[in-house]
């Protein structure tokens, strides 16, 4: 049994894992002389080598140790008008796109003995988090290796604006001539986000799977030394004070029509934001926001990145992914993380979640982002 400080402390690392490498490898009893399922882990990912990658193979008889490969079959991805064909590249199927957001991909597989399956799923549109720094008290010189502390965070969506810039007719004919920027506006609309970040979070948004609940609230987080927390207002760490704790990571299913918490918005320094055909700054609705606060995290974690002047602060990883693989990884995480006495035991005899006709497994998608705790006072 691990220890439940080292467990804990682990969380953030084995959640990677657990993204990266899900599988459904699991023990499935069935009659001696019954073909074993086949089993499909595909998440497309947006990358720096744009190389996607999927497991194929039979699932495992409880007398067996392991599972079959499957080698040899016709394996594609569609969607954008475009067919991707994977290849077998000795361990594993791959091939080399990179997905568009807002798109829906279909995945078929046809084995050389003849069965088919089939999975569909939405990549997610392109998503951030982004903040609004918290009003301070202080009114003195802030040094140089401390951090703002963090305030209000919304989630915005990338998308392409368009504007009129010249009409003209010649002859019969009106031809007109359009700009298009892309630019981030805040986002209220349905979104599936997992973040991690130190070994506790704590939020206000509505929309935070409760499944992860732990004792303490706000005001018990162990924050970082480089977070100037004596700058806070006692308006706002009054509003925080009271906001629950979730151990390791957070759910978020933000539903259409998303309105945030109660917070002042006295208490938010900045809350515009640009729309590249609008003059002047725009200002992000208060009913946007929502409170995200984690406590301290070790310099050599996987979520510290390092920015200029060879500085590190913390950050919040935020995977924005498909309802198919949200649905897949709360009932991994929930089954197999939450309720389980030991972390490694990852398999057991329950069904998984399953989004493919024809098999069993998961072809979803996710875009992992980074969202920073606040500006150092270098930036």
């Amino acid at each position: 049994m691990l220890r439940a400080k080292h467990y804990w402390r682990s969380l953030s690392c084995a959640m990677v894992i657990l993204f990266l490498a899900v599988s459904c490898a699991e023990t499935i009893v069935m009659d001696p002389e019954e073909k074993m399922p086949l089993v499909v882990n595909c998440v497309l990912e947006r990358n720096r080598d744009s190389l996607q990658f999927l497991d194929l193979y039979r699932a495992r008889r409880p007398s067996e140790g392991g599972y079959t490969p499957v080698t040899d079959a016709l394996v594609s991805v569609s969607g954008g008008e475009k067919i991707y064909l994977f290849t077998w590249n000795g361990e594993r199927w791959e091939s080399k796109f990179e997905p568009e957001f807002s798109t829906f991909y279909r995945l078929e597989i046809r084995t050389k003995e003849g069965e088919n399956l089939n999975a569909s799923t939405l990549y997610p549109a392109d998503f951030k988090v982004e903040y609004s720094l918290a009003d301070s008290d202080f009114d003195g010189s802030i040094p140089y290796d401390k951090i703002y502390p963090y305030g209000g965070y919304y989630f915005s969506i990338g998308s392409y604006h368009s504007k009129l810039v010249q009409q003209m007719t010649v002859g019969h004919n009106t031809f007109s001539f359009y700009e298009q920027r892309y630019a981030y506006s805040p986002y209220g609309d349905e979104l599936f986000a997992w973040i991690t970040a130190g070994e506790k979070l704590s939020t206000d948004h509505s929309g935070a799977d409760p499944f992860n609940l732990c004792e303490g609230t706000w005001k018990d987080l162990d924050m970082s030394e480089d977070i100037m927390t004596e700058m806070w207002k006692q308006e706002y760490i009054d509003y925080c004070s009271p906001l629950p704790v979730y151990q390791g990571f957070l759910r978020i299913h933000q539903r259409p029509g998303y309105t945030g918490g109660n917070i002042d918005e006295k208490l938010l320094l900045d809350r515009s934001y640009m729309d590249p055909f609008k003059e002047g700054p725009q200002e992000v609705p208060i009913d946007r926001f929502f409170i995200l606060a984690t406590d301290t995290a070790d310099q050599d974690d996987f979520l510290n990145v390092q920015y200029g002047h060879g500085r590190r602060y913390h950050v919040f990883q935020v995977r924005f992914v498909s309802r198919e693989y949200d649905a897949y990884l709360k009932k991994l995480v929930s089954d197999k993380v939450i309720h389980s006495g030991e972390f490694s035991e990852l398999y057991s005899m329950e069904p998984m979640y399953s989004n493919i006709e024809g098999g069993q497994g998961i072809f979803g998608a996710q875009w992992v982002t980074f969202g920073a705790l606040g500006f150092s006072s270098w930036v």
